[in-house]
């Protein structure tokens, strides 16, 4: 997205126009004001106007049609449209919950047709729909008459934080922009430098696709791929730093060491971000060290678990081939197993696993899809893959055995429930499952006749 489209975004968003007074400025992290800020810039444009009070988003609702239901029908089908992806028609569904109608409506109501409406102003926004909209989705797509106050402030304070940041983001953009041009300088979005950062197999920060060098010092580069993790977290404190990393040196000689390694991290992101002074790239705050929220980057898990629970939530809905496009995007960003080069890591354990259950979950899911499709060898290689990182996986072992079966390869089908009947003995003592046996003792029966 280029610089006048962040900034026509966060306009979208927040109701208010780019390089507005000083009073509204949005703090980029570092305010004590932050969290005022973030509850007061509430307004989020309907229609193309701003609205601030359900007053406003009420004038703008009366400007639309009146072919739809009001109250919970009106509710139903708003969501029935975001589920298709129609943003501006759900939008539409909640404004007119907001117009007067003949049943009083509730304040709850209300209040949650206003968050729904400015949702989905934000869902308009998003090719990639972050994980607070995600979670604001979630709470908003129940049932009206279930929803309680706490939840729709839920909501509401999650869309604000997405409103926050994208506001940040395009002020930074507008303040390198005017720069440019007291300069003399013309920059365009292509010349902005975007890192990205790899988290499966080994560790890659990448400036514009390309990967940059990290250099030798191993105990800065732990900070930073600790720092990249815990971004959106508290700083963290250099005594914990110091204690991980350098365990046998005395405080002073530590904290010597600590310095000199974060120096060099910030010597290594201004190299990618000539746009950011070094020294502000890695912030020293409240005691810890935390990335500065300017140094805007995107990481593959991130995107992974995007992906991965957008596919879940479509093939809920019933939308099964967008679904599939979406697993085999997930898929396709698993490199190798996270932070490989650090697995014995202790903090990087619990994440590694629980991003190899979510690939091996899609993979069946993959594979199920595409042996319903006639894709079976797509189904085969889907099976593989979960039985690489668990080869005692019962249902991958059985949708590889159907697999071969309808490939006409019975012998590999009957082969494979013996690998099943190895591996679970192996690994738990057990024996496969009735269901198992059942198709086994078929594949055999069909194959005498």
């Amino acid at each position: 997205m280029d610089s006048s489209a962040e900034r026509n975004c966060a306009v979208e968003w927040s109701g208010e126009e780019s390089g507005s007074s000083g009073s509204r400025d949005v703090p980029t992290g570092a305010s004590p004001r932050g969290t005022t800020a973030l509850h007061d810039r509430r307004r989020v444009s309907v229609a193309g106007s701003s609205v601030s009070s359900p007053g406003g988003v009420t004038a703008a609702a009366r400007q639309r049609s009146d072919h739809l239901p009001f109250g919970p029908a009106a509710w139903k089908l708003g969501h029935d449209f975001i589920d298709r992806r129609e943003y501006e028609r759900a939008a539409e569904c909640f404004r007119r919950m907001l117009l007067p109608a003949e049943t009083p409506v509730d304040r709850l109501s209300v209040e949650a047709a206003e968050v729904a409406a400015q949702l989905c102003v934000a869902l308009n926004c998003e090719q990639l729909v972050e994980k607070k909209l995600r979670d604001a989705c979630g709470i908003l797509s129940r049932n009206l008459s279930r929803l309680s106050y706490e939840e729709v402030n839920f909501a509401r304070d999650a869309l604000a934080a997405c409103v926050e940041e994208r506001f940040a983001a395009a002020r930074h953009a507008s303040s390198a922009f005017a720069a440019s041009e007291a300069t003399g300088e013309t920059v365009h979005a292509a010349a902005r430098p975007h890192l990205r950062v790899h988290l499966f197999g080994r560790f890659e920060l990448l400036r514009d696709g390309e990967a940059t060098s990290l250099g030798r010092n191993a105990r800065a580069l732990a900070i930073l791929k600790y720092l990249l993790v815990h971004r959106d977290e508290r700083p963290v404190p250099q005594d914990y730093l110091m204690g991980w990393l350098w365990p046998e040196s005395d405080p002073k000689r530590a904290r010597w060491s600590l310095n000199s390694a974060v120096y060099a991290l910030r010597k290594l992101l201004g190299g990618c971000l000539p746009s950011l002074p070094a020294s502000e790239t890695i912030l020293f705050q409240g005691g810890g060290y935390r990335l500065s929220p300017r140094v805007l980057l995107s990481a593959d898990t991130e995107e992974f678990d995007s992906r991965y629970e957008e596919g879940l939530r479509l093939e809920e809905a019933g939308r099964v081939s967008e679904a599939v496009a979406e697993y085999e995007q997930a898929a396709e960003l698993y490199r190798g197993d996270y932070l490989i080069e650090d697995l014995y890591e202790e903090w990087t354990m619990i994440e590694r696993e629980r991003l190899v259950e979510a690939y091996a979950d899609l993979s069946r899911r993959l594979a199920a899809r595409y042996m319903e499709g006639g894709r079976l060898r797509e189904g085969v290689r889907a099976c593989y893959r979960v039985l690489e990182k668990d080869r005692s996986d019962e249902d991958a072992h059985r949708l590889l055995m159907e697999c071969f079966v309808r490939l006409g390869q019975r012998g590999r089908a009957l082969r494979q429930y013996g690998l099943c009947e190895q591996a679970l003995k192996h690994e738990y003592d057990a024996t496969p499952s009735p269901e198992a046996r059942a198709l086994y003792t078929s594949i055999l029966k069909d194959g005498n006749r």
